[in-house]
Formats: C-alpha cells, structure tokens, sequence
C-alpha cells in the first residue's frame, strides 16, 4: 500500500507485518507486540480492542490474543526460572568469596516483600491474589518470586451454575486467607515489620529458622510509629484537635522519625536512634530539654494549654 502526504506530497510505501515462528504456529510480528504490550501494562484482549478502535484500526481476535497470552507466559516463565537460578549462584558464589557460612553452607543476606491485588487499609483483607518476592541484598537480583490466587473464574462460574467444570487451565492454588499468602509463598527472609512471615520462619523452618535474623524495613517502622499516634487518638479523643495530634502534627512527628533513622542508619547508634524516637513527640510539642543536639538548637518552652502530663504520656504510648 502506497500513501501519500497532502502536506508534502511525499510517498509512502506500507508493507504487511513480517510473520515471525512462535511456538508451533506462524503469527505476524506486529499481533506478537499488540499482545506483549498488553501483557507488560496488565490489560486483555477487550482492552486492547477498546484503544485500537479509537484509532479505527482492527484488532486480532481474542482467541488468537489468549493463545499468544498463554504461549508466551509458558515462555516467560522458563526464563525467569533460568535468571533466577544464574542469581541464586552468583549469590553463593558472594557469600562463599566473603566467608559467609551457616553451618559449612553459604548463607546470603535477602530483601522480601509481598503485595496483595487490592488495598486493605488495616480493614479489609479479601483479596483474590498476592505475591511474594525475595531479592538478593548483594547482587539486587531476584532469587525468588512466588503467586497464591485464590480465585478461578471458569471454576466459580461453573460451580455457581451447578455445571461440572471442564478441563481448563486452573489458576487458584490457595484456599486459604488473604493473609496468610505471604508467610506460604517465603519461607526464610530479613522481611519487613507488616506481616507474621518472620514467626512463621523461625518456628516452620526446622533446620535453621532459629538463626534467621530480620532487619526491620524503614517504610514499615515509620508505618508502625504513625498508627500507634493514630491509636492514641482513638483511645484518647480530647488529645486531637488544633493544638493537638491534628494529622499535620503526626505528619511532622513521623517525618521526624524517618530523619532520625536516615541519620542513625549510617552511624547504626541504636541507642541514639531509641532516644530520638521516643523524644520525637516531645520536641514538636515544645519541651526540647532531651533533644539531640544534631537535631535541635531550641530551648524549651512548654506550649501553653498542655501540660507536662498530656506530653509524657505520648511519650510513653509510642514508645518500642
């Protein structure tokens, strides 16, 4: 197909997409890309209709789509097998180079975290998948990842229909809760300060879970630090309010404590980082007389309708 440009008049010649040998079947290069974009970005075969149709161009069928979408998970996952097993080894090859052993085997440090299909804000834990990943805290690589769904719509039409299930290619490989994904998927880790994995661990892992150490993640303390301010509130309504723990003073108060363990994390004084820890309500409430000098110059100065009773007692709540 030649086009011309009406601006120009310049021509330009279009050819037929090349067909590219995938799997056991030919299939043009450019329905490959369509269906990989889609892949990368979360979307299906009616998304990709929807955009293609704004622009007046055809899309290719949705069972062409889900069968490239099934070849090239099949393939995606081979890979990923083959990176994480090359990660793994350059993980020992570190540990063993350092002299980092568990009883003559090579123990390496990790980075574990998990996420869930949907947000439960401390209220709602439903959610239909989760996944787990542990990363090598040496090479940044990614040694592990694991998935639990608990959700398969061919299974929960057919059963909500009375129908048998026919032979399909099942997803749902967890019954239990939306909670527990987490401590299933990973099972030794330095994991973070929102989930039971690090129990699960030390009492599930027969052999060494015992001499597993977990360093708590800097996001998930300063998450810990915020809700035990927003429990104070709940247990003790007359501390909100203007001059109170309003949320633009727990805002200040927790960012407080990420400076504090920004700046304790490179001289790793623990005792220092306590303290400024627990001082921290105290010093955005006015009374600077157990500041840290490297954080405060002020003197203190009480503020007026709070007393030193209403003070203390933050002080006490939040503590570890």
């Amino acid at each position: 197909m030649i086009c011309q440009c009406l601006k120009c008049s310049t021509l330009f010649r279009f050819t037929s997409s090349d067909i590219t040998s995938y799997s056991t079947t030919n299939h043009y290069t450019i329905n490959i890309g369509a269906a990989l974009g889609q892949i990368a970005t979360g979307g299906g075969a009616d998304h990709l209709k929807e955009q293609l149709a704004c622009i007046q161009v055809p899309s290719l069928s949705s069972p062409s789509f889900i069968y490239l979408e099934r070849t090239m998970g099949t393939t995606f996952e081979a890979i990923v097998s083959e990176k994480l097993l090359v990660a793994g080894q350059m993980e020992k090859q570190l540990a063993i180079a350092q002299g980092n052993y568990h009883n003559g085997v090579p123990a390496i440090t990790v980075v574990v975290d998990a996420g869930w299909s949907k947000r439960s804000h401390k209220h709602s834990y439903n959610a239909n998948s989760g996944v787990g990943v542990i990363f090598g805290a040496a090479t940044k690589a990614l040694l592990f990842i694991g998935v639990r769904n608990k959700y398969c719509s061919v299974c929960a039409i057919n059963t909500r229909n009375g129908n048998p299930i026919p032979s399909h290619q099942c997803y749902r490989n967890w019954s239990g809760s939306s909670c527990s994904m987490e401590a299933d998927i990973i099972l030794w880790l330095i994991g973070d300060g929102d989930s039971s994995v690090y129990h699960s661990v030390i009492t599930g892992v027969a052999s060494y879970g015992r001499d597993i150490t977990k360093v708590e993640c800097a996001n998930h303390a300063i998450k810990c630090y915020r809700n035990r301010l927003e429990a104070l509130c709940n247990n003790k309504p007359d501390y909100r309010g203007k001059h109170g723990l309003s949320q633009n003073m727990m805002k200040r108060i927790t960012h407080g404590a990420r400076c504090a363990i920004k700046m304790h994390s490179a001289t790793c004084d623990t005792v220092a980082l306590r303290h400024d820890l627990r001082n921290g309500p105290r010093h955005y409430f006015g009374l600077h007389d157990k500041c840290n000098s490297a954080f405060c110059q002020h003197k203190s100065k009480l503020p007026s309708g709070k007393t030193n009773t209403y003070i203390i007692s933050i002080h006490y709540f939040i503590q570890p």
